[in-house]
């Protein structure tokens, strides 16, 4: 209502019948934290978007999906047409199943450390003909000064926020599991642009 974003979108002449989704886009509710982008629409094929629901047809997986922003994300992913593959570690098995019910999407409960954790979700998502896009948004913080940080937190931390994307990333990558066009999202927090003391 009251917010502002600027965008800067060169057409390419005769390009012109290639501008209707980007304006679409542009012009929505869906854009409202998107601002200061430059956009190049070119000459080629038209992109045929289905506007009530953009994602319908797509499988995404969500980690971390069973509260906070993997919940919410899991909810906005459905909401625009996808089945959403939600995944947490078993411990929060009723509340994955929770979010999972409400959205007509499907549980996955895996440890993403575990060694077998790429060979889980490359099973759950061929069973959905492969992945439209992984979310890794699962991670935990366990805030202390490297001097005060015990091996045990240092450990957890570097596997949930990093070794456990890159390995997953490479098994999907490795065996197809992603389909063309696929998308890998890494959320991070804040302090991964300016850590905390």
């Amino acid at each position: 209502k009251r917010g502002i974003t600027a965008q800067l979108i060169y057409v390419s002449k005769g390009a012109e019948s290639n501008l209707d989704s980007t304006l679409r886009f542009f012009t929505s509710a869906r854009s409202a934290y998107v601002s200061g982008q430059v956009v190049r629409v070119g000459q080629g094929s038209a992109v045929e978007v289905g506007w009530t629901q953009p994602l319908g047809g797509k499988t995404m997986l969500v980690t971390g999906a069973s509260r906070g922003i993997g919940e919410a994300m899991a909810r906005v992913l459905a909401r625009e047409g996808a089945h959403v593959i939600c995944l947490d570690v078993p411990q929060q098995q009723a509340d994955l199943q929770k979010v999972a019910s409400e959205i007509s999407g499907s549980t996955l409960m895996v440890d993403i450390t575990s060694d077998d954790a790429g060979a889980q979700i490359a099973d759950a998502a061929e069973k959905r003909g492969g992945l439209d896009a992984i979310i890794h948004n699962a991670g935990v913080t366990r805030d202390k000064t490297l001097a005060k940080m015990d091996e045990q937190k240092w450990d957890m931390v570097i596997n949930i926020n990093l070794a456990s994307i890159a390995k997953i990333n490479r098994y999907l990558l490795d065996n197809n599991v992603l389909k063309n066009d696929a998308r890998i999202v890494c959320v991070s927090s804040i302090s991964g642009i300016a850590g905390n003391l």
